[in-house]
């Protein structure tokens, strides 16, 4: 059970376990003092993104298809942290399986929460540089028609701003590593 201020939790329950999901609900006492219940989604696993790029300043961008939506997204290789792993392993774990590409230098761009009003689950967002092919052992069964391009800034700016990249993730760390970009010159 989740507790602060302004929210008082009364109680909570988990409706549903799934390897990949635990979802509760919590009865809260509001700070007018109305009742409302309250999902979440409980012990929700941290993940990474990367930004790959190369000498030139060309950066590696995924297109691969997405069930929900049922269409292929651009985004940034990245994905789930196992337990006890930390942020820049993962970083280069997921590289690896995503693209068979190991960054020897990752810089930290920052973090964000990844869904804060239903988790605490955060999101580290890196830059790889340095990066060499190395063939992985592994790939995610659900990592289906993926297909990467090495793409311009102002390539990937065209895509975001006419509407081309839909997903929060890839958004989110575009704007961190613009800020990272800007905060250097």
């Amino acid at each position: 059970m989740r507790t602060g201020a302004p929210y008082k939790a009364r109680s909570s329950r988990v409706l549903l376990i799934h390897p990949r999901l635990t979802v509760a609900e919590d009865l809260l006492e509001l700070p007018d003092g109305q009742e409302g219940d309250y999902l979440w989604f409980v012990g929700g696993r941290d993940a990474v993104t990367v930004i790959p790029r190369d000498p030139a300043g060309k950066i590696l961008v995924e297109r691969e298809y997405s069930y929900l939506p049922n269409q292929p997204l651009y985004q940034f290789p990245g994905g789930g942290m196992e337990d006890g792993e930390a942020p820049a392993a993962a970083a280069n774990r997921e590289l690896m399986e995503e693209l068979n590409q190991h960054a020897g230098r990752l810089i930290l761009l920052g973090q964000y929460l990844m869904d804060h009003r239903r988790s605490h689950a955060k999101m580290f967002v890196f830059l790889g540089e340095e990066l060499t092919e190395r063939q992985s052992t592994t790939r995610d069964k659900y990592e289906v028609d993926l297909q990467a391009s090495w793409l311009t800034e102002t390539e990937i700016e065209a895509l975001i701003s006419g509407g081309r990249v839909i997903n929060a993730a890839m958004l989110a760390s575009w704007a961190l590593y613009k800020n990272r970009l800007d905060r250097a010159a």
